[in-house]
């Protein structure tokens, strides 16, 4: 593995949702979608293609159970941060806010 490799990225037209770059709706919109997915229920192009990624999840991750559960732990991390973010932003918003009516 590459020394900078970094995992599974979430990255959105807002941000890198893993850096808490996204915006806070499309955070909760990719974690609604992800808390409630089931990837053996995906579509895939043909039958043979549903095969082949059916066999390479149950090879990699011994079950669909663990890919989801995998998937959802890197999304709970990226969303984590993201709320990190978020209120670290308010938290200095709210402080400039509070510096300024104090001058005033």
């Amino acid at each position: 593995q590459r020394s900078d490799f970094r995992g599974l990225q979430f990255c959105t037209e807002t941000g890198v949702l893993n850096l808490g770059q996204a915006h806070s709706e499309v955070a909760m919109n990719i974690g609604k979608k992800l808390a409630t997915l089931s990837l053996e229920n995906a579509i895939a192009t043909s039958e043979e293609d549903k095969e082949m990624i059916r066999l390479f999840v149950l090879q990699k991750m011994g079950s669909f159970e663990g890919i989801n559960g995998n998937l959802r732990s890197h999304i709970y991390n990226a969303l984590k941060t993201c709320r990190d973010h978020i209120e670290s932003d308010f938290g200095s918003m709210l402080h400039s806010l509070e510096n300024s009516m104090a001058e005033d």
